[in-house]
C-alpha cells in the first residue's frame, strides 16, 4: 500500500512538472537576453545585418509610421537601438522617443549609443516580461519589429499597449511573415504564428486592424491596429 502511494505521488509530481514546461514555451527563449555578460556586440552583428529584411529597409518602416514632429513613440524590443536614429528624425526635438528593453545589457547599451548619437529626446526604459513600464496615456505610437513573437504572455502586452496609447493612438506591428511552403527554413521553424494568426489574436485584445503596409519588405509585414 506504502508502495503504490509512493508511486501515485510520483506521477503526480512528474505531471505537474511537464504541465509547467509546455505553459512557459517562451521563457527558455528570452532568458538569454536576460543575462549580465550578454555579448551585445555579437547580437549587434545578428541584428545590424545589411542583409537583414528590417535593417535595410529601417527608414523605409520609420517612414510608414507617419509620425509627426512633437509625437512620442515606443519602440518595443528596442534591441541594439538601429532604428532610434531614424526615429528621433522623424519626431524631432519636441518628441520623444522611448526605448524599452528586457534586457539589462542593452539597457546599457542603448543609452550608450543614444549618448554617441545625440539624441537628446531618448529615454531608454527597462522593460518587464510582459509589462512597458511606461506611463499610462504616454505615446502616440508603440512600434514593435521582430519582438512580437517573443512575448510569453502577449494578452498582457497588448492590454499595456492599450494602457500606454494617447487616445486615437497607434500600434504597430512588424513581424516575420510565416507562409506556409515558402518562408525560409528558420521562419518555418521559429515563428509560430501566421500573419493572419497575429491579426486575429491582437483584433481579440482589444484593438483593430486599420491596414497594412509593408509592401516593400520581403520575409516581414507590417500591420497598423488602433484601439477598440
Amino acid at each position: 500500500m506504502k508502495l503504490i502511494s509512493l508511486i501515485l505521488c510520483f506521477l503526480c509530481v512528474a505531471c505537474s512538472t511537464q504541465k509547467h514546461t509546455h505553459n512557459s514555451p517562451q521563457v527558455s527563449d528570452n532568458a538569454k537576453f536576460l543575462k549580465d555578460d550578454l555579448d551585445v556586440k555579437l547580437w549587434q552583428e545578428r541584428f545590424e545585418n545589411r542583409d537583414r529584411d528590417v535593417y535595410k529597409n529601417k527608414d523605409q518602416i520609420v517612414q510608414n509610421l507617419q509620425l509627426k514632429a512633437g509625437d512620442r513613440v515606443v519602440d518595443v524590443g528596442a534591441g541594439t537601438g538601429f532604428f532610434l536614429k531614424p526615429l528621433h528624425d522623424q519626431v524631432g526635438e519636441k518628441g520623444l522617443v522611448y526605448a524599452v528593453e528586457i534586457s539589462p545589457a542593452f539597457v546599457k547599451f542603448l543609452r550608450a549609443r543614444g549618448d554617441k548619437e545625440g539624441l537628446t529626446n531618448l529615454k531608454v526604459i527597462k522593460g518587464g516580461l510582459d509589462q512597458t513600464n511606461l506611463p499610462i496615456g504616454s505615446v502616440d505610437k508603440v512600434f514593435v519589429c521582430d519582438t512580437y513573437h517573443h512575448f510569453d504572455k502577449p494578452q498582457n502586452m497588448l492590454d499595456d499597449f492599450r494602457k500606454i496609447l494617447k487616445p486615437g493612438g497607434e500600434l504597430i506591428i512588424v513581424d516575420f511573415d510565416r507562409e506556409k511552403g515558402k518562408s525560409r527554413e528558420w521562419i518555418a521553424k521559429h515563428i509560430k504564428l501566421s500573419k493572419e494568426d497575429y491579426i486575429n489574436q491582437i483584433q481579440g485584445y482589444g484593438f483593430e486592424l486599420k491596414r497594412e503596409s509593408g509592401d516593400f519588405l520581403t520575409e516581414n509585414f507590417m500591420l497598423h491596429f488602433k484601439v477598440k
